[in-house]
């Protein structure tokens, strides 16, 4: 599992539902840092979930020195671009799903469950292509149960 999702441990607090859009958001702190989680509600309709087996992690590291643990403005442009990016090739394709982001204590993460790790990556790499490098961290593990999401829905409800 991605390392900032390990630190579910602490209390998060359930904040807001966006029902119009499928996503909840819940707070949390590390480190007398705060944390946001942006997560989908439930699995995108349509699909089963063992047919997106594969977890990918997607680590941003920032500096955040006087920002609280929060990415500054320009940073936080630059991370809508790249999800942005990523969701139009990655969901776009029914490739992949996001289903969970994290954001603070200097980092940005983003979860993925997707068919094929390779295509996945093949994918990322064509979204990206022609872009400034984003400074990220690729993992991937096998979740054919979407525990990790799980995990995370069930703290919150």
């Amino acid at each position: 599992m991605p390392k900032l999702l390990c630190l579910l441990i602490g209390l998060l607090i359930y904040s807001q539902v966006h029902a119009a859009d499928g996503w909840g958001v819940a707070t949390s702190e590390y480190n007398r840092k705060p944390l946001i989680y942006r997560f989908l509600l439930k699995p995108p309709s349509g699909i089963q979930i063992s047919d997106y087996p594969d977890l990918t992690g997607i680590s941003w590291v920032f500096e955040a020195s006087v920002n609280n643990g929060m990415p500054d403005s320009a940073t936080n442009t630059r991370m809508i671009e790249f999800e942005e990016l990523l969701e139009n090739k990655l969901e776009g394709s029914n490739n992949a799903f996001l289903t969970l982001c994290v954001t603070g204590n200097r980092r940005k993460e983003w979860q993925w469950y997707s068919r094929n790790v390779g295509e996945t990556m093949k994918l990322i790499n064509q979204a990206l292509l022609g872009k400034s490098r984003f400074p990220i961290l690729i993992s991937r593990q096998s979740d054919p149960t979407w525990s990790a999401y799980f995990d995370v829905v069930k703290l919150v409800k």
